[in-house]
C-alpha cells in the first residue's frame, strides 16, 4: 500500500512529536497533561493516526518550547528560545 501526502505528513509529524516528548523525558501521561490533551489524542498523534488540531498546536505553543515549523515541516531546530 502506498501512502498519500496526508498520511506521510501525519506519520512524520507524529514521529517528531514523540521525539520531542522523549527528549523531555516525559511519558505519554505526563506530556498529555502538560499540553492539556487526552492520552488517547496524544497516542493518535504520535502514531500518525491524526494530525494536530489548531487547539493542540496552540497548547504546544503555550506550554512547551517546541518549534511548530519543525514539528509540522521538519525545518529548523526542535525548540525555540525567545530573544
Amino acid at each position: 500500500m502506498r501512502l498519500g501526502k496526508i498520511e506521510k505528513f501525519k506519520l512524520a509529524t507524529g514521529k517528531r512529536l514523540r521525539s520531542y516528548r522523549q527528549s523531555l523525558g516525559l511519558n505519554v501521561i505526563s506530556f498529555s497533561r502538560k499540553i492539556k490533551i487526552s492520552q488517547g489524542t496524544l497516542s493518535e498523534l504520535e502514531n500518525g493516526i491524526s494530525a494536530p488540531s489548531a487547539y493542540t498546536l496552540a497548547n504546544l505553543c503555550q506550554y512547551t518550547d517546541i518549534d511548530i515549523a519543525w514539528l509540522l515541516a521538519g525545518k529548523g531546530k526542535k525548540t525555540w528560545s525567545p530573544r
